[in-house]
């Protein structure tokens, strides 16, 4: 896997194309383990190449939540969306950093502080220019089978109002 990983990051980065990476599912195996996830990632940033990142995000933060909108639904471990890019703009910064794994891993929301100019976390501090470029340049967008549950969740982290 790792081979074909790196195969797949060359030839988009050779001929300038985009990538997606499935970051969840229905059943918990659809779920790629953090680390994995995290390699896609440091290497898209190594390589300057955007990504979107689809499936399973329907929240700011890691949480337990039900997989399906269906009544007693399985229940499992969800990436949060606010993890991923603010990951890949740690990962901007240093792409070697042990701190990303912990911010994937984040849970509670009473660990950030956001302002105007940047977005604080544990003893990281990721700038507002940071946030821009690796937009631009990175994690270009995400996919979610929910359009409120996001707005609802950073309401309650007090990001948006």
């Amino acid at each position: 896997m790792n081979d074909i990983l790196t195969d797949f990051i060359t030839a988009l980065a050779i001929t300038k194309q985009r990538a997606k990476i499935r970051t969840g599912g229905l059943t918990q195996d659809a779920f790629p383990s953090t680390d994995a996830i995290i390699r896609f990632m440091r290497m898209c940033v190594a390589a300057n190449i955007p990504f979107k990142a689809t499936a399973g995000l329907h929240h700011p933060l890691r949480c337990v939540k039900p997989l399906t909108y269906e009544e007693n639904a399985p229940v499992g471990t969800m990436n949060g969306f606010l993890n991923l890019f603010l990951s890949a703009c740690l990962l901007r910064q240093n792409l070697n950093t042990p701190a990303v794994h912990r911010l994937m891993s984040e849970t509670d929301g009473e660990n950030f502080e956001f302002n105007e100019d940047e977005v604080r976390w544990a003893n990281q501090s990721i700038s507002v220019n940071t946030i821009e470029l690796t937009r631009r340049k990175n994690a270009i967008s995400f996919g979610s089978c929910s359009f409120i549950e996001p707005i609802e969740d950073l309401q309650q982290l007090a990001v948006i109002s």
